[in-house]
């Protein structure tokens, strides 16, 4: 006769038992929920990503004008070689739209920095992206205001 398992209980297989060690569980190869959930709240837990936030790696976000006049913004960790790339690939946005102009880098302590402004900036109009390759930051800020000042769509909730 079988015994009657509780819901959420899980079937252990017998190992060996060693010294300090728990016996295997069927079916937990994922981590448990709390272990993702801890990773989320505290990615220092998650092995290597601290550890690459704290050793400064140079990474670069920058602008480039295509053959078309479009924009198009990229993070490197070397700047030259990502250039080169883009001079010599046949597949991609820019390699669609060669000859292209390098028109402004900025440079960063960290990638994960860099990657967080190149989005920020893929979402910017082009005015903005002008004043930023100026340095005009009053000018991005009252880019800022507009848009957000702008007409506002009528709510399509009954209230």
């Amino acid at each position: 006769m079988r015994s009657a398992r509780r819901r959420g209980e899980r079937k252990c297989l017998q190992a060996p038992a060693k010294a300090g060690s728990r016996p295997f569980v069927q079916g937990r190869s994922r981590p448990t929920r709390l272990a993702r959930r801890m990773k989320w709240r505290h990615p220092e837990l998650v092995e290597g990503r601290r550890q690459a936030q704290t050793v400064p790696m140079a990474s670069w976000v920058y602008i480039l004008r295509c053959s078309d006049s479009s924009y198009y913004s990229g993070v490197t960790s070397n700047l030259e070689r990502r250039l080169d790339e883009h001079y010599h690939s046949e597949k991609g946005y820019v390699a669609k739209r060669k000859p292209f102009e390098y028109l402004w880098s900025s440079e960063f302590a960290h990638i994960d920095d860099a990657i967080a402004f190149e989005k920020q900036v893929k979402g910017w109009s082009r005015a903005k992206k002008e004043a930023l390759m100026r340095g005009d930051w009053l000018e991005i800020q009252r880019l800022a205001r507009v848009k957000s000042e702008g007409p506002r769509r009528p709510s399509t909730g009954s209230g």
